[in-house]
């Protein structure tokens, strides 16, 4: 005991010897930071500005990457002027920009932040409003509706306040699909009539192409398909004249697909062999997927299904080429309704089951989704607590340095005396705890050891009177009444089998009645014939000592008449069966069968051990069946409850 309190504290002192290093290293940290550089940060800024217009994404990573690490170091270091906080709120912006393009949500929303933060502190309300513009998009993403609303409707209001028209717009657009996404159809559509109007007014063909596709989408959502191809033609017009190629054939191909499925197909072709000439020319061929699908869906209404299949096998082909899951699924689809129209049983179930390797994939996809989004909100929470720790250490370093030392050493003592008393606590606890476990335990192993010796004496008792019963029979010459000696020494040894299983295993509230049943047929087989074949099928069913008892006698009843009474030398192999088994709930069933003469009614009224039998059993809300059947002239059913 001494060695182990030596042991504690040894530990603990260590533990304070490192907890004081840290401290030391920690006021050294801040003493010697490196003087900050406007320079540096000017010369990142103009180097993220060159590689953004010259799309180099390696070096612009990097660049964007060494800012954001440079900024972070100094921002929480001391207040600094607002002509630098402006390029430290450029950088988060670049930074939030750079990971909004590469869909890693948690860093995009981390720089955006951080970018409106201090660009709401410098008052610079344009880039703040396309900040909170992004913001609530990124938000949408992950599924936090109440924020996403928040910031589009705060970025709409500064738009409004600055009169900037083309924020406005594409802010409205953003509210409307938002809406659109809650299946409000109508707030949806108000939204973007009203970006409509501006983009009217502004004559910017650009917001006009984006608004119209927007209202087309909500359209053909809310089933409204004549409205919808007239939108789309607007948007489409306006896709053209700012010269958006890979728009167009998008667009293109949404008018085909809406004419294709309204019973339209020839217009609707027209359009989607447009769309496929423009994206042969781009080489976009994830967009040729979704095309070639719409376009087998016109050649199976023209009945040309080897055209339609053609036209699927390259669609499918080029969405496993660009990992496009969705345009494969879309095909296959289209593909299962040509080979129901053959018949072609095979081809059915291959396209099904790859169907549903998509649904495994967009179920994991989903899961994989739900993870990330909360793990970015979960990331988001510790990252707000990370933030107001860092201004709470700006505070402290600035005003407080020299009174860190000390609030760590406070700390340390509190923390230690807390722990010797909770380490002292746990001894004493622990010892008193042992203590009391070795008397339980000994009084526990005292008292099996106690029962055990009760059963094994009870054994011995049930023995020694069946062996005086047995002594006492040889004494008579009289071959009934010896019999009748026997057979209540087998009654009584039925009832010791009980105890000596019991005494020779663990628990003594219930015993398994299979190991009993094996037990007893194994003593009444001495007085029996050899040739006789015992069978035992039983559950191992848990019953009370009085139970099996009882069950034993009548065992011993019925065993000993078959012995006696109902094989001769006429059947060549003597058979019995026995089995127990649970047929509801705490109702059982015993069943017994021989091959021999049988029993007849008259014999089976009078008979002293059937009467017994049916007197035991009815003590336990029971009843005794003589049923036989073909090949078993003896079959008795006994049920039986047990409370």
């Amino acid at each position: 005991m001494i060695r182990k309190k030596s042991q504690y504290f040894i530990a603990i002192t260590i533990g304070l010897f490192l907890f004081v290093s840290s401290s030391a290293a920690q006021k050294n940290k801040l003493e010697n930071l490196s003087e900050f550089s406007e320079d540096t940060l000017s010369e990142t800024i103009r180097k993220i500005q060159f590689f953004t217009s010259e799309e180099n994404k390696d070096s612009l990573q990097y660049y964007v990457k060494r800012g954001y690490d440079y900024v972070e170091r100094y921002n929480f270091v001391a207040k600094q002027s607002n002509e630098v906080l402006t390029q430290f709120a450029d950088i988060y912006f670049y930074y939030g920009e750079e990971y909004y393009e590469t869909s890693e949500t948690f860093k995009a929303i981390i720089g955006y932040k951080k970018a409106a933060e201090l660009y709401e502190e410098l008052g610079e309300k344009s880039k703040l409003a396309d900040a909170w513009s992004v913001l609530g998009i990124l938000f949408s993403n992950i599924g936090d509706e109440a924020k996403c609303i928040h910031y589009l409707s705060q970025s709409i209001e500064i738009y409004i306040d600055l009169k900037d028209s083309v924020g406005m717009a594409l802010g409205f657009n953003s509210m409307g699909e938002f809406y659109s996404r809650q299946n409000n159809f109508s707030e949806a559509q108000n939204f973007v009539s009203r970006g409509l109007e501006i983009g009217e007014v502004l004559e910017n063909h650009y917001v006009l192409s984006i608004l119209q596709n927007t209202k087309a989408r909500i359209e053909r959502e809310s089933g409204d398909y004549k409205e919808a191809i007239k939108s789309y033609q607007k948007s489409l017009s306006y896709a053209k004249l700012i010269d958006n190629e890979v728009n167009v054939s998008l667009i293109l191909n949404n008018l085909g697909s809406i004419y294709v499925e309204n019973d339209r197909p020839e217009e609707g072709i027209d359009y989607l062999r447009r769309a496929l000439n423009i994206l042969n020319e781009s080489n976009f061929e994830f967009g040729k997927t979704y095309v070639l699908t719409n376009m087998a869906k016109y050649y199976i209404l023209r009945s040309e299904n080897k055209l339609a299949q053609e036209k699927l096998d390259e669609a499918i082909k080029l969405a496993i080429k660009t990992d496009n899951p969705e345009g494969e699924f879309n095909a296959l689809k289209v593909q299962l309704k040509i080979y129901e129209q053959t018949q072609d049983q095979a081809k059915i179930a291959e396209v099904l089951n790859k169907q549903l390797d998509y649904y495994k994939l967009l179920n994991k996809n989903l899961r994989d989704q739900l993870n990330r989004n909360t793990t970015v909100k979960y990331k988001l929470e510790k990252e707000k607590y990370k933030n107001e720790y860092k201004v709470f250490r700006r505070q402290l370093e600035i005003e407080k340095e020299r009174d860190i030392l000390s609030i760590y050493y406070t700390t340390a003592i509190i923390f230690i005396i807390l722990l010797v008393a909770f380490l002292l606590f746990i001894i004493v606890r622990l010892n008193s705890s042992n203590k009391k476990n070795k008397i339980i335990t000994k009084q526990s192993e005292e008292r099996k050891l106690l029962l055990q010796e009760v059963h094994h004496r009870v054994k011995n008792n049930f023995q020694i009177v069946s062996s005086m019963l047995r002594l006492q029979s040889y004494n008579f010459d009289n071959e009934t009444l010896r019999q009748n000696f026997e057979e209540a020494v087998n009654r009584i040894n039925a009832m010791a089998i009980v105890h000596d299983v019991i005494y020779r295993q663990e628990k003594f509230k219930d015993i398994d009645s299979k190991r009993y049943l094996e037990k007893l047929i194994k003593s009444l087989r001495k007085s029996g014939d050899s040739r006789i074949l015992i069978t035992i099928d039983s559950e191992e069913i848990p019953f009370k000592i009085e139970t099996l008892i009882n069950i034993g006698i009548a065992l011993n009843e019925l065993i000993t008449n078959s012995f006696k009474h109902a094989f001769n030398h006429e059947i060549a192999q003597p058979k019995i069966e026995i089995s127990l088994r649970e047929i509801g709930d705490k109702t059982y069933e015993l069943v017994y069968k021989d091959n021999g003469v049988g029993i007849s009614k008259g014999a089976y009224e009078s008979s002293f051990g059937m009467e017994l039998i049916e007197t035991i059993i009815s003590n336990f809300e029971g009843e005794v069946t003589y049923a036989p059947i073909n090949n078993w002239s003896t079959l008795f059913k006994i049920t039986f409850k047990e409370d």
